[in-house]
């Protein structure tokens, strides 16, 4: 963990919109752009895909979850 409260806010800045984009679309998950450039699944995807994604990467990158319970 980290001493730092803004770490998370200064390590999401480098991470753009294209970043995502294009990780979506390497999993195949098909999605379109509505009002406000919000995007969403579509064609039988759902967030769950976008969280199996994500738990995917973490899984590939080693990222060790702790929980609070």
């Amino acid at each position: 963990l980290c001493n730092n409260p803004h770490f998370v806010k200064s390590a999401l800045s480098q991470y753009t919109n294209w970043d995502f984009i294009s990780m979506v679309s390497k999993y195949g998950i098909e999605f379109e752009e509505r009002d406000h450039g919000q995007l969403f699944c579509v064609n039988d995807h759902t967030a769950k895909d976008i969280v199996s994604m994500l738990l995917e990467e973490c899984k590939q990158a080693k990222v060790e979850q702790r929980y609070r319970c």
